[in-house]
């Protein structure tokens, strides 16, 4: 009987304490989701405290120590940030491609380059070829104004994820800094592809205005529709007759693009001129290794054979234009058939 008693005990015993570790568990997950939401509204020290009162309950845990590093990073208080991710367990592999990706930027915003390329270089070892990872090498070397390592890396970003908007909009403020103006250009329009709407759009479409002005410099004469063109030959330049055209093109129209923002009947018209030179470059240029020309040139080429550059100029235009946006709406049926031709064109790559 004294033993029946003692096996009760033990059973109840055993089950508070697993009805308190469940306990324990739910509540954890929902401090953590609560602090989830709060650093989502950018009520990052609120979502801390929460986050804390969670490791009381759960030390060991990685996902509360790799929030907890997130929310410190967006604070800018970098080292506390290191200390927690430090603390996101390797062999949780749940969590660790997350906690590579969050270190690197911690390092990166500590200046300590050198170790946040390794432990990325490291990664695409083990994980293989990963968007995020080669972003971020190129992030880094951007930084260090090693601009062809970083666009080395970009181009492999593009190859691993086409659709990673911001690749393509690094790649074309580098390709910007060189002045190797279709290149930008094709960069910029395929990240607009991507994203036609936010506040990088806008700077995209004024960085493209820009280019294409390159080397176009107002005449010192009464005649204010007058421009003078400047080039430099550049023979390693696979788009220099594209490049010089698109400046001719500028002077042109000289008097519309200097007096105010390109509007939607131009900018489809240069849109028409530029991807017309790039079929040129293509069929010059068929057995090139060129990433600008396998890539960008060769998509550009199809959509314009295709028939869809109006619709493309107008979607892609819409953070600056009311006008693009109305059409788009009127004319729904073609952007359906351009998103159509989109995924099947992307289908059979």
């Amino acid at each position: 009987m004294r033993n029946l008693i003692i096996i009760a005990a033990i059973f109840v015993a055993c089950l508070y304490s697993a009805t308190a570790q469940y306990s324990d568990s739910t509540k954890v997950d929902s401090l953590i989701s609560k602090g989830v939401e709060l650093h989502n509204t950018g009520d990052y020290r609120s979502a801390l405290e929460l986050y804390e009162e969670a490791l009381q309950l759960s030390p060991g845990s990685s996902l509360i120590h790799y929030e907890m590093s997130l929310s410190y990073f967006s604070l800018g208080f970098y080292e506390k940030a290191l200390e927690h991710i430090n603390r996101v367990k390797e062999t949780d592999g749940k969590y660790e491609k997350e906690a590579i990706l969050l270190k690197s930027s911690i390092l990166d915003a500590l200046y300590k380059y050198d170790e946040a390329e390794r432990i990325l270089k490291d990664a695409v070892a083990k994980y293989g070829d990963n968007c995020l990872f080669y972003y971020n090498l190129a992030h880094i070397n951007y930084k260090q104004e090693k601009d062809d390592k970083a666009a080395g890396f970009l181009i492999e970003a593009i190859r691993a994820n086409h659709s990673h908007a911001n690749s393509h909009f690094l790649l074309g403020r580098i390709m910007s800094k060189y002045a190797r103006k279709s290149q930008a250009i094709m960069s910029f329009y395929y990240f607009l592809l991507l994203e036609p709407d936010s506040p990088k759009s806008k700077i995209s479409l004024k960085l493209i205005d820009n280019l294409i002005a390159l080397g176009v410099t107002k005449n010192n004469s009464d005649d204010s529709s007058k421009a003078k063109v400047y080039i430099s030959p550049d023979t390693t330049n696979l788009f220099a007759e594209a490049d010089i055209y698109l400046s001719l093109m500028a002077a042109g129209d000289y008097a519309p693009h200097f007096d105010e923002s390109l509007n939607d009947d131009l900018f489809i018209a240069q849109t028409v001129a530029f991807f017309t030179l790039l079929e040129n470059t293509m069929q010059k240029n068929a057995d090139s290794k060129s990433f600008a020309i396998n890539f960008y040139t060769k998509f550009f080429t199809d959509l314009h054979k295709a028939g869809y550059t109006g619709t493309f100029c107008r979607y892609i235009r819409q953070s600056v234009s009311q006008r693009s946006i109305d059409d788009l709406k009127q004319h729904n049926a073609e952007l359906v058939k351009f998103e159509e031709w989109l995924n099947s064109y992307y289908n059979k790559q």
